[in-house]
């Protein structure tokens, strides 16, 4: 299983591994960016440094790894949330003290979801660089196009009143 911080240059082999280019990933808001360097996953990775935008898609199945590139550099994020659908559920940072230059890093893990759709945001919090390489999502699952899944959850027992 993959751990954040972990170096982590191919998905593993329960995991399917996407492209940050992916035409199934959405990116909304404004100032996003592609960087080419072979030492991205697939050559390329994309970037916002604009608070609020955020890449976006929808997956199938129990488990997602977010792939980042990380750095030393003051200019990267260092709280960028993730949303699964419509929950935050974690941040990532693309800061990383102690290492110059990690590519394929793995930024954020999440398993033990129910098998079934759901909707993954990761937002810009910043005005420091966003960065996102690649998705891993488990091998049984479908990377799918945007549209947002908000799950409403309710606890409380209703009554009407006479």
């Amino acid at each position: 299983m993959a751990v954040v911080g972990q170096q982590l240059l191919a998905a593993e082999s329960e995991m399917t591994r996407y492209d940050s280019n992916n035409g199934n990933i959405s990116k909304i808001g404004d100032g996003w960016g592609t960087d080419f360097f072979g030492g991205y996953y697939g050559g390329s990775m994309i970037y916002t440094n604009v608070i609020g935008s955020y890449a976006a898609f929808n997956f199938t199945g129990t488990s997602v790894n977010i792939i980042i590139y990380a750095d030393n550099l003051s200019v990267r994020a260092t709280a960028s949330e993730v949303w699964i659908d419509g929950v935050k559920v974690g941040l990532v940072s693309a800061y990383n003290k102690y290492n110059p230059s990690s590519q394929c890093e793995v930024g954020f893990v999440i398993t033990g979801l129910q098998d079934k759709e759901h909707s993954l945001k990761f937002l810009s919090t910043e005005s420091k660089y966003m960065i996102l390489d690649a998705i891993d999502i488990d091998s049984a699952g479908i990377l799918k196009p945007y549209n947002e899944i908000i799950v409403v959850n309710i606890n409380q027992a209703m009554s009407c009143g006479t």
